[in-house]
């Protein structure tokens, strides 16, 4: 028998639960309070706490519900909810249909959400058991709600389910303020609008009945832009995924509000030539609100997010005694090498999605380590002057690859004709040479493994070939080879 002090926390527990007065995580901590309180009663004891029970199930589904987050949870929980109070009288016929009613919308946002259309048949159907009977109640809260969901389930079958994300860019873009355009990307229709915002650097310029602007506004210096995506599509706005290497655990909404925004800037950049205009990434967003709307009915609403960019420090975060180290080494070099700002041109692209830039600057990074290292080692082997002559090129008559057909003196006319030029080696002509002294130290199939991946499309990006592979997938596994190339060299000469 279940002692009165037991059931007197029970019912306390409940009553914290359902009461608003109670902060959200407070009644949601009371009920798994309660519920562990139950798994621990024997089989006669929870047959007499039953309808406690129900109440925990309904008001923690509930609570799930308002919070627009955990359909699955939500879900979970209303049906539990309806299998004991269909077993017996524990709740009036307008709460359990209520309760439904919030069932049939959770199940939608759960639908969209996980594009699963077993669930939106499960909210018609539910649906059409209560609908009837919640407008015999003549509520008008209730009539305004049955009225909302028939127009989702409308809206659902018209495909007009828009995810909608606000947010400021570092920059101007000189649209008319508020005019929408509309564009295709990925499949999906997508729209941009964007509001000029005066930047709080331009106090102190006045400008009276006129614009003040500056036409090239790369970094808001004078103003800058908000910008609303709209894309046809339920993108869960609680969701975080990884874009690359660069970029990961980024919130689904605002990931795939910016791709879609960087589209259309490419766009907008090949229409007025306003090259100077530069691709974002989530880095570069302070914060971003989402909301998801059937038509006009709004289905989720996130108000603020930060951007992963923001981060509290106690001290001014300044570069570490490392990097100011490596600065001060740096610092005494006569020149930078190609390769080092190429790498981070690299990694740059990347992380704005500027997949083939990014393979492009990868190569470029490439090719001049390549040469830096082979000048250095060779010099050390075979000596300065057959170092140069082997990277300017050879030509020399025994090593024509056509002199079979040609007589010296012929080919010695050719060539100060310049008809025959000097011809450098290629990547893998620097690898075979250098290969020759590398010894056991360093794999020359290793090495050539990883230029071959450095290199694949590039050719066809550089002439301009529509690419149909992962672009994304080849740009990071290009940025990685490289890196390993380095570190597989590095230890013959730091560069």
């Amino acid at each position: 028998m279940l002692d009165n002090n037991t059931l007197d926390e029970m019912r306390t527990l409940i009553y914290i639960g359902q009461n608003k007065n109670y902060q959200h995580q407070e009644r949601l901590d009371a009920l798994f309070a309660f519920e562990k309180i139950y798994m621990k009663l024997s089989k006669e004891e929870k047959r007499t706490c039953e309808m406690l029970l129900y109440l925990s199930y309904r008001e923690r589904a509930a609570l799930y519900f308002t919070t627009n987050i955990n359909s699955k949870e939500c879900n979970i929980y209303f049906e539990k909810s309806f299998q004991i109070v269909n077993n017996g009288d524990y709740d009036s016929d307008i709460n359990v249909c209520i309760s439904k009613s919030m069932y049939c919308k959770s199940l939608i946002l759960s639908g969209l959400s996980e594009k699963r259309i077993a669930d939106i048949d499960k909210a018609r159907k539910c649906f059409e058991e209560i609908e009837t009977k919640l407008r015999t109640f003549g509520r008008p809260d209730v009539l305004e709600s049955i009225n909302k969901i028939k127009v989702i389930f409308n809206q659902i079958d018209a495909k007009n389910i828009w995810t909608v994300v606000n947010f400021e860019i570092p920059y101007y873009i000189n649209l008319p303020d508020s005019t929408e355009y509309e564009y295709i990307y990925q499949g999906l229709k997508c729209k941009v609008k964007s509001t000029t915002i005066e930047s709080p650097r331009r106090k102190g310029y006045i400008c009276k009945n006129a614009y003040l602007f500056n036409k090239q506004d790369k970094y808001g210096l004078l103003n800058y832009s908000r910008i609303t995506v709209f894309i046809n599509e339920f993108i869960e706005p609680c969701t975080s995924h990884n874009v690359n290497r660069e970029l990961k655990d980024v919130w689904l909404s605002v990931s795939k509000a910016v791709e879609a925004w960087n589209y259309f800037l490419n766009l907008f950049k090949v229409a007025t030539n306003q090259f100077w205009l530069d691709n974002i990434n989530e880095f570069m967003i302070l914060n971003y609100e989402t909301q998801i709307y059937a038509g006009e009915i709004e289905l989720r609403n996130v108000p603020l997010s930060y951007s992963l960019g923001m981060n509290i420090n106690e001290e001014l975060p300044c570069i570490s005694e490392a990097e100011e180290k490596r600065l001060i080494e740096v610092l005494q070099q006569s020149e930078i090498w190609v390769w080092q700002t190429a790498y981070l041109d690299a990694l740059n692209q990347l992380q704005v999605r500027n997949y083939r830039e990014s393979i492009v600057q990868i190569n470029i990074a490439l090719e001049n380590y390549l040469y830096i290292y082979a000048k250095k080692f060779l010099t050390e082997n075979i000596g300065e002057e057959e170092t140069r002559v082997f990277l300017e090129g050879n030509c020399e008559y025994n090593d024509f690859y056509l002199k079979d057909y040609i007589v010296e003196e012929v080919y010695d006319e050719l060539v100060r004709q310049e008809v025959i030029r000097k011809t450098p080696p290629t990547t893998y002509g620097i690898i075979k040479k250098c290969s020759h002294y590398w010894g056991n130290a360093i794999s020359r199939t290793r090495v050539q493994k990883l230029i071959s991946v450095i290199r694949k499309y590039r050719n066809d990006i550089v002439h301009g070939v529509d690419i149909k592979d992962n672009l994304k997938g080849i740009s990071e596994n290009a940025v990685k080879a490289f890196e390993d190339l380095i570190e597989l060299l590095k230890d013959r000469y730091k560069m």
